[in-house]
């Protein structure tokens, strides 16, 4: 009996996990993996991201090519500005876009349409929206690395699912650089 599920992506999250495993995601077959090829359905598909600061005008060209793609395999793009909070040592600017509050209203509101959430996150501040969803019955499932998933987060899972388990499956074969290069 197939399963509908929404699928939740912390872009920002997931990029330091692609350069920490050291290949890309195929973000189609990423979406697929958790819902066709497992006979499910995906009733809800989200990605969340930064976007890079006004001045940077050939990154911004970039980022919105890449979220056009990611539309056209099915995703829902939700973007926020990076924000400088701060500066380095050596005083460059520390930008930021955190996107939990949009994550979590996405998350909730979706709650109709889904009986699984897969969170491909791994933020420890995502425990209490988890454990909100399986008190409301919802199967949760969190796809994260080892060193980029919060003990509570995986405590609190139905599931967790580590991303070097499933490469076979998901990663983007096609990229020619490498995401710590």
């Amino acid at each position: 009996m197939a399963v509908n599920v929404g699928l939740f992506v912390d872009g920002n999250n997931v990029f330091y996990m692609q350069k920490d495993q050291g290949w890309w995601i195929n973000w189609r077959k990423l979406r697929s993996y958790f819902g066709e090829h497992q006979g499910n359905e995906i009733t809800e598909c989200f990605y969340f991201t930064g976007m890079p600061h006004y001045s940077d005008a050939e990154q911004i060209k970039k980022q919105r090519a890449f979220n056009k793609r990611l539309t056209q395999m099915g995703y829902t793009v939700v973007p926020k500005e990076l924000k400088v909070v701060g500066t380095t040592p050596g005083g460059e600017e520390v930008r930021k876009a955190n996107l939990d509050i949009e994550m979590t209203l996405r998350i909730m509101q979706g709650m109709p349409h889904y009986d699984q959430a897969v969170l491909v996150e791994g933020d420890g501040d995502f425990t209490c929206l988890v454990d909100y969803l399986r008190a409301n019955g919802k199967n949760v499932l969190v796809v994260a690395t080892p060193n980029r998933l919060a003990t509570e987060l995986r405590n609190a899972a139905h599931r967790t699912v580590l991303l070097k388990d499933i490469r076979a499956e998901v990663e983007d074969t096609y990229v020619k650089k490498q995401p710590n290069s």
